[in-house]
């Protein structure tokens, strides 16, 4: 008798959270699928779900190869085994019963929500808590369901205006800490975030004699790869 196919067993392998969201991709108001976030040689793996609201990792290599081969290649993410030393933590640290979503050591601000007092409260990595504390309070979002110059964000996340997430990956670039470029490759990299901006509808005139341009409609575009400034020298 033939043996079943990894893909017959992976509903045995997998946590029926994780099964759920690598299943289906997310509608508004749903969960987001699961991404895999894995080293380089497979022997270690985050699975981030709710974009990162909850987390399950592995050391299991038989189970981290089986898992990544069968999910749909959009849905894994290689990454530094810096960066996996950090999520590791993270994730460990949250399944010990922190509160709420996944906030990354040693800041208020940068993770699933905030755990900030107010405004002036940042964690002990001051300079990146800082860079998470603006990007939260951008001025130009999109709530969940929200609607906005005939865009419509039917995620269940808030969207940022792209000059904010453009500002706030210049900030970690310039913060240049190993803790900055980890949350830069968190969030842009393997988060695939989408920001929005104006679409102008009009080419660029000097004549008078044009007719007005209509107000400008707002569009979703990716918002880009992160990556360490290179040295100046």
């Amino acid at each position: 008798m033939a043996e079943p196919s990894v893909s017959r067993l992976l509903p045995l392998l997998l946590p029926a959270a994780l099964l759920a969201a690598l299943m289906g991709p997310a509608s508004a108001g749903a969960s987001a699928p699961a991404v895999l976030v894995t080293d380089s040689r497979m022997t270690r793996m985050v699975a981030l779900m709710d974009r990162g609201a909850s987390c399950m990792p592995s050391s299991d290599r038989a189970y981290i190869r089986r898992v990544v081969l069968e999910a749909p290649s959009h849905m894994v993410r290689e990454m530094s085994d810096a960066g996996m030393d950090s999520l590791m933590e993270v994730c460990k640290q949250h399944r010990r019963g922190s509160p709420g979503g996944i906030i990354f050591p040693g800041t208020k601000w940068c993770g699933t929500g905030n755990i900030a007092v107010g405004y002036h409260d940042l964690g002990e990595k001051e300079a990146e808590d800082s860079c998470c504390r603006e990007h939260d309070n951008c001025p130009s979002q999109l709530g969940p369901g929200e609607c906005r110059g005939g865009l419509c964000n039917n995620t269940p996340f808030t969207t940022s205006h792209c000059d904010c997430d453009a500002r706030f990956r210049r900030c970690l670039q310039t913060v240049n800490t190993d803790t900055a470029h980890t949350l830069g490759t968190l969030f842009f990299n393997v988060g695939q975030v989408k920001c929005f901006k104006e679409q102008r509808l009009c080419p660029d005139t000097e004549d008078p004699a044009a007719p007005p341009c209509p107000t400008p409609e707002l569009q979703f575009r990716p918002s880009g790869r992160y990556s360490p400034l290179p040295p100046l020298f």
